[in-house]
């Protein structure tokens, strides 16, 4: 089961960056873990993505996904409400 780790943000415990960070390298979440890589590209998309730098698609190509529901599926919760 994930943890919802944007409850974490909303206790003021972690930011939205951290929580993330967090997340894409948890090996409870994604086995086998994602590398280094893979975690710097995610993260970098995403602080794209939430100052408005970037859409939807662009960050699924960030993220290494090759749909956006796969980006819906596996980072639902990092994403602004209104996509």
């Amino acid at each position: 089961m994930t943890k919802d780790f944007m409850t974490l943000v909303d206790m003021g415990i972690s930011t939205k960056e951290e929580a993330l960070r967090a997340y894409v390298s948890s090996p409870s979440v994604f086995y086998p873990p994602h590398p280094s890589y893979v975690v710097e590209s995610t993260v970098k998309g995403f602080k794209l993505y939430w100052n408005g730098k970037i859409d939807l698609d662009k960050l699924r190509e960030y993220c290494y996904l090759r749909t956006l529901e796969k980006l819906y599926k596996y980072y639902g919760q990092f994403l602004e409400e209104n996509d």
